[in-house]
C-alpha cells in the first residue's frame, strides 16, 4: 500500500522547540513509522524550510520525503504559509511520486495540507485529515482576523467535506468540531489523544505565582532528584 502524507506547514522530521510549533507535527513522523512497520510505503511531502535540507531523501526501502519549494526557505507560522497555497498545490501535483501510481491513502495535517489533498484527489480517495487547530474555535477565543482568514474558514469546510475521516487530538477539539461545524458528519470524527511522557511532563502548579516551582522538577513521589 502507498500512503501519501502531506505535512506542508511543518517538516515532520524537525524537532519541537523555540521558534517552532509545539510539536504536534511529530505525530506525522510517528504515524509514518508505524505504517512502514506494517509494510506500507510512505511518501512524505512537506515545504522546504531550510536551504541546508535536501529536496528529496530516501529514508529507507519504503519511506521517502519530498520537500517542495514554496515561499522562503525558512520556518514560517502556518497562517503565513497560506499565502503560498497555490504554489504548494502546483508543486505537489508535479511530484511524479504522488501521481504514478497515485497513493491509495492520503493523510493531511493542518488545513493547508488538507486543502491541497482536496484539490488534487478525487472524492473517492481514502483521505484522513488530522486537525491541528480549528479556525472557528480560534475566532471564538479571540484570535485576530488577520490570522484566521476567510480563506482558512472556506478551506476548512471543503477539507471536512472531502475527508473520509477527521482526527482530533483532544476531546475538546472533537466537541468543538461537532458544535461549530454542524454540517460535518459526526460519524467520521475520531479522537486520538496525543501521547504524553509522564516522566518528562507534569501538571502545572495551581498558582502561576510559584515561579521557581514552575521552572523546577515537579515535587512528587517517583520524581528524580539530583543528590
Amino acid at each position: 500500500m502507498r500512503i501519501g502524507v502531506l505535512c506542508l506547514t511543518d517538516d515532520p522530521f524537525d524537532p519541537a522547540g523555540y521558534g517552532r510549533h509545539g510539536g504536534s507535527h511529530r505525530v506525522m513522523f510517528d504515524m509514518g513509522r508505524h505504517f512502514v512497520r506494517r509494510g506500507a510505503t510512505v511518501i512524505y511531502v512537506t515545504r522546504l524550510n531550510s536551504p541546508h535540507k535536501p529536496a528529496f531523501e530516501e529514508l529507507g526501502t519504503r519511506c521517502s520525503i519530498h520537500r517542495v519549494a514554496s515561499g522562503p526557505t525558512e520556518p514560517m507560522p502556518y497562517y503565513e504559509c497560506a499565502a503560498f497555497l497555490d504554489d504548494m498545490t502546483r508543486a505537489v501535483s508535479e511530484l511524479a511520486a504522488m501521481r504514478s501510481p497515485p497513493p491509495e491513502r492520503v493523510v493531511s495535517y493542518n488545513w493547508l495540507s488538507g486543502e491541497v489533498a482536496a484539490r488534487l484527489y478525487a472524492q473517492e480517495t481514502a483521505h484522513t485529515h488530522y486537525v491541528l487547530t480549528l479556525g472557528r474555535a480560534k475566532l471564538e477565543t479571540g484570535e485576530p482576523r488577520d490570522k484566521v482568514t476567510d480563506a482558512w474558514l472556506a478551506c476548512e469546510e471543503r477539507v471536512f467535506a472531502h475527508a473520509r475521516r477527521i482526527v482530533t487530538c483532544s476531546t475538546y477539539e472533537r466537541e468543538a468540531l461537532k458544535r461549530l461545524y454542524p454540517a460535518v458528519d459526526p460519524r467520521k470524527i475520531f479522537c486520538i489523544p496525543l501521547g504524553v511522557d509522564l516522566n518528562v511532563f507534569g501538571r502545572r502548579p495551581r498558582s502561576t505565582d510559584h515561579l521557581v516551582r514552575r521552572a523546577a522538577d515537579r515535587f512528587s513521589e517517583g520524581a528524580d532528584h539530583a543528590g
